[in-house]
């Protein structure tokens, strides 16, 4: 730790304060500036946000001296975190990729310590002298090289999304049969003794029946999360339905929301509008996604100003994007009925499951 003396950290205020806090702990003082900081922590949601601290000309790679340790806690693909590995070498730097995981995702503080794990991949001797500081902050664990701390992090993103995902839709599911003139009851306790065990969902459940739809771990947080794991398929030509679909709902909360929710927001998609205003949400910001001009996402605002929603996954290394197809929610949910969404959900038509997309599909 003697090397280690200043830090500086970059990225979400969330995370950075977090950081913060657990590196003063550490024994570790703010730096004045990059160039006089022995350790550099960054956590950004989106991968380009991360491309540009670290690869811009006033970057963190042309900044930082010679023995600075990187650590970045960010969700990324395995592929950019070796070439922030690659690059780093190159520059005499030590680079960590140290990905964040919230391990329950709707917890009241979803960044106490206890609650946090850090996947940490590098070159031993580097993971080794960053523990102590990391350790202030969440569990540390072992995690390969870089690539493989990121590829781990992807894997807990799929399992967890789809966890929080049919806890919503099973929550939506028996509020909308209680709601309509079937003559049964539908009492969601029941489904626990039927449902196979899980703490993420009933920790998911618990957050919509107590309407805590705000935390400091958001949807934002959640999509880079996504984002990542989906850039990650991408880079290997994979599809995975159950994850774009979950992407659909994340981002078209995150549009719709005057603030960032919480992952247990995404239940307000299957409210009726009245409950959704109550809670910030503004359904006409959905045409952002839904729209299509000239084959780019795209609408119209009522002054007559056309706005792109940029939609790619991918960094700028890459030549191919991550297109989606958005269909939307069917049913009761409030603002989609302007829309004609085709017979397909989510955009699924246009894949062939069992094969890779043409080389010059976008």
């Amino acid at each position: 730790m003697a090397r280690m003396s200043t830090y500086h950290v970059e990225g979400n205020e969330t995370v950075t304060y977090l950081v913060s806090r657990g590196l003063r702990a550490a024994g570790l003082r703010q730096a004045r500036d990059v160039k006089s900081a022995n350790l550099i922590v960054t956590y950004f949601t989106a991968e380009t946000d991360l491309e540009d601290a670290y690869f811009d000309s006033e970057g963190l790679v042309q900044l930082a001296n010679p023995g600075t340790y990187l650590v970045d806690l960010s969700p990324s693909s395995p592929h950019f975190a070796q070439e922030l590995y690659a690059v780093s070498s190159v520059s005499d730097l030590h680079f960590v990729a140290a990905p964040l995981v919230v391990l329950d995702p709707v917890a009241e503080e979803p960044f106490a310590p206890e609650n946090l794990l850090i996947l940490a991949g590098g070159e031993t001797a580097d993971v080794e002298a960053v523990t102590p500081a990391l350790s202030e902050l969440a569990e540390v664990r072992r995690a390969g090289d870089a690539g493989e701390a990121q590829l781990a992090r992807a894997a807990r993103t799929i399992a967890a999304t789809a966890a929080l995902v049919s806890a919503v839709e099973t929550e939506a599911l028996y509020r909308a049969v209680r709601e309509s003139s079937l003559d049964f009851t539908s009492d969601l306790n029941h489904a626990a003794e039927v449902l196979p065990a899980d703490a993420t969902r009933a920790a998911v459940l618990a957050a919509i029946a107590e309407r805590r739809f705000a935390g400091d771990y958001t949807v934002e947080m959640l999509m880079g999360e996504v984002g990542a794991a989906l850039t990650a398929a991408d880079d290997v030509e994979l599809i995975l339905p159950q994850l774009e679909a979950a992407m659909s709902l994340v981002e078209l909360l995150s549009v719709i929301s005057e603030s960032q929710p919480a992952p247990a927001g995404l239940s307000l998609l299957f409210a009726d509008e009245e409950e959704g205003k109550a809670e910030g949400l503004d359904w006409s910001r959905s045409r952002e996604l839904f729209a299509h001009e000239d084959d780019e996402y795209g609408y119209e605002d009522e002054d007559g100003h056309v706005h792109v929603h940029d939609h790619d996954h991918a960094h700028d290394h890459h030549d191919h994007d991550h297109a989606h197809e958005h269909y939307g929610l069917r049913g009761r949910a409030a603002g989609f009925d302007d829309f004609d969404f085709g017979d397909e959900p989510y955009g699924f038509d246009r894949f062939d499951i069992g094969a890779k997309p043409d080389d010059d599909e976008d």
